[in-house]
Formats: structure tokens, sequence, C-alpha cells
């Protein structure tokens, strides 16, 4: 089943991807020099991720189309002035049998603002040296920090039942006791948040939980 989009998450709107893709299509000024555009919005600054995806657009097409970028390495030098277009100068270094190497240098006002080394790569075929996935438990199925305490205060709550001849879940339901276990309480005004824990059962047994808690 594929996985599902978290309800809070709504999906980007086709206006907001055609924007970004316009972005991202840089104008060719020469074989090695494109010139990128910034979305005229109130920001005082350039957005660094728009530099970089820009600059990595620029370097993509000075290179054979099979060869696909694996490792990059960027530095921001200045603040963008988004007013103004940003000039990406391509060098390059190496083209190989294998791997492409290229340098981008972002321009401004005539200084460098941001400089980017990258290297491309052909698919080949090679060994697979990644090793299986170990049978582990999902991270929901791990214990919390408060299992112990809540394992504690189950075998305090079997004591009461047995004393009082009742079932546990009189004493406490389990729902009670996990949230006692995460909160921790010190005084008997920290169990009143706590659902469960009544002004009966605070009476009745709060300094108990609040001991069982100081001791664990």
């Amino acid at each position: 089943m594929p996985p599902t989009e978290p309800a809070s998450r709504k999906p980007a709107s086709p206006g907001a991807i055609d924007s970004l893709l316009a972005i991202l299509d840089l104008e060719r000024l020469e074989d090695n020099l494109f010139s990128g555009r910034s979305p005229q919005h109130s920001w005082q600054r350039v957005f660094g991720g728009q530099v970089l995806g820009q600059a990595l657009v620029a370097a993509v097409r000075t290179v054979e189309g099979e060869r696909i970028a694996h490792s990059l390495h960027a530095y921001f030098l200045l603040g963008g002035d988004p007013k103004v277009p940003i000039i990406y100068s391509v060098e390059r270094v190496r083209d190989g049998g294998s791997f492409s190497t290229r340098r981008v240098t972002a321009i401004q006002h005539g200084r460098p603002m941001f400089v980017m080394s990258v290297s491309f790569h052909k698919a080949e075929p090679g060994f697979d040296h990644q090793g299986e996935m170990p049978k582990v438990p999902a991270p929901e199925d791990l214990p919390s920090e408060a299992q112990p305490l809540f394992e504690r205060l189950r075998e305090w709550r079997a004591a009461q039942a047995r004393a009082q001849s009742v079932p546990a879940y009189i004493v406490f339901g389990d729902a009670t006791l996990r949230a006692v276990a995460v909160a921790r309480p010190e005084r008997i005004g920290d169990l009143d948040g706590i659902t469960g824990i009544g002004a009966k059962k605070r009476e009745a047994y709060g300094e108990a939980l609040l001991a069982v808690v100081a001791a664990a």
C-alpha cells in the first residue's frame, strides 16, 4: 500500500509548482553562462535553497544527459539581492570516461556570492555492499523511558487490589498508570491534571503513588 500523506499536509498547488519550475528554468547567456531570477516578494535576501538549486541546474546543463549528480559541496559567501538577476558561471573542470566535474560561481554586483563544486557519474554496474536490514522492533514497539515506572506502578496496584479484594482496574486503569509514569508527579497537586485521578482516589492513593514514583 503506498504511503499516505498526513492529514494536516496539503499538496502543493499547480501554481506553486509552476512558479518553482519557472525559477529553476535559467536563461542561457553563453555556453557556460546562465542567468537566474528570484521571486519578487518582500524578502530582503535571496533564499539559499534557490541559489543552490539554480546553480545545480546550470551545472546539469553543461553535462551529458546520462550523467547524474552524486556529490556536491557549496559555500554561501554573501547574501543575495532578490532585485537583480544572479549570473551563474560554470567551469568545466573535467570530463572523464565515467565522471564529470563542474565548478559553479554565482555572481551579483560583480562579486561572487556562492561557489559550488559538483561531481556527476554515469550509471555503471558494480558490487552491492549493502547488508540486509536486520529484523528489529519497530519504533512504536520499543519500550519508552516510562515503561519501568509503569511496571512498578502495576505491581503496586496489584498489591492494593489484593489487599482490598477488588479487581485491579478498580484501583486505577492502565491508562492512568501510564499517564502517571510519563508525568512523574512530585507533589499531590501534580495529580490533579491526570485523567482517572479524582478527589477520592487522590486522597486514598495519592501519597502512595508519589512514593512509588519517587523510589523509581
